[in-house]
């Protein structure tokens, strides 16, 4: 196991502000159902808890090269100057956030009612596997290689479920479903993975 040695480094507020502007980003670019007002990620805390990191593989970077006659024709070449290595990530902390929507009821007539509506989100637990490359003295990238959302809890804040039961319902199943599959757009998790790499690194065999 890799050791985090100083979780607050991570959970710091730029890191924060970060996570939650890519989920911001994210929700905005969904086309929403007719139900379904605008989704705003607010307080995002990273909490306390650090994730459980295990060293997979270590291996010299392999780059590709295309050749410069045959455009199509990429080579495959071990570059022994940079390193890369896969983790193993199991995360089940106190990450939490709310959600501020909208639940907009169209009968009788579209936008009839409009109801604001705030969920907490909260006990997610997230299984994934990272690559990262790493350069003479520094990290160069970092890329996810799969990730699983294994569960999640949403509920809604007291008083939000009392006004319409079911449409609430509804709306907690739609918004866990979107953020299962923004978690799984790896490329927006990558800037925010290389903050996390950065405090294991000490403990890198290399």
């Amino acid at each position: 196991m890799l050791n985090v040695k100083d979780f607050s480094r991570i959970a710091s507020q730029e890191n924060e502000e970060m996570l939650q502007k890519i989920l911001n980003e994210k929700f905005h670019e969904i086309d929403l159902p007719d139900f379904v007002g605008k989704i705003n990620v607010n307080q995002l805390k990273l909490g306390s808890i650090p994730p459980i990191i295990q060293l997979l593989s270590v291996s010299d970077a392999i780059l590709s090269e295309t050749n410069s006659e045959n455009k199509n024709n990429e080579e495959l070449i071990v570059d022994e100057l940079n390193v890369r290595i896969v983790v193993a990530i199991s995360y089940s902390g106190d990450l939490g956030f709310s959600i501020e929507t909208e639940l907009v009821v169209n009968n009788p007539s579209p936008r009839f009612l409009v109801l604001p509506m705030q969920f907490h989100v909260s006990n997610i637990q997230i299984e994934a596997k990272i690559a990262a490359q790493y350069g003479p003295n520094k990290m160069l990238k970092a890329e996810v290689l799969n990730l699983n959302l294994k569960d999640v809890l949403i509920e809604p804040v007291i008083g939000t479920q009392k006004r319409v039961a079911s449409g609430t319902e509804k709306l907690g199943v739609f918004i866990k479903t979107q953020l299962q599959a923004i978690l799984c757009d790896y490329n927006s998790l990558n800037k925010f993975l290389e903050e996390v790499l950065k405090e294991v690194e000490n403990d890198l065999p290399f």
